[in-house]
């Protein structure tokens, strides 16, 4: 069974990026940077206080040096910028998940 979580406010992209990743066995939290309700850095801080250790791929369209530096702090995290191909984003989930 598979588990994903994706939070992204652009219908377009939370499809598009569940459409690229069906299949059996992945556990991971996929999280936009930029949403109304919480930020996608606030999400992955959420879950390492709650004790999650679940991979979890931050995606931003966001042009800022400093996040993937603040991302890769809270550990098991990688963060990708849009636009991004199919191949990074799969290519960004194999890496989270060796």
């Amino acid at each position: 069974m598979m588990r994903i979580l994706i939070a992204d406010d652009d219908p377009d992209c939370l499809a598009l990026v569940a459409d690229a990743l069906r299949g059996p066995g992945i556990d991971l939290i996929i999280t936009d940077i930029s949403m109304p309700w919480m930020e996608g850095h606030q999400v992955l801080a959420s879950a390492r206080a709650a004790g999650l250790v679940t991979p979890v791929l931050v995606v931003t369209g966001r042009n800022d040096q400093h996040l993937a530096h603040t991302i890769s702090q809270l550990g098991h995290a990688k963060l990708l910028q849009k636009p991004f191909a199919i191949a990074d984003l799969r290519a960004a989930v194999s890496e989270l998940l060796l």
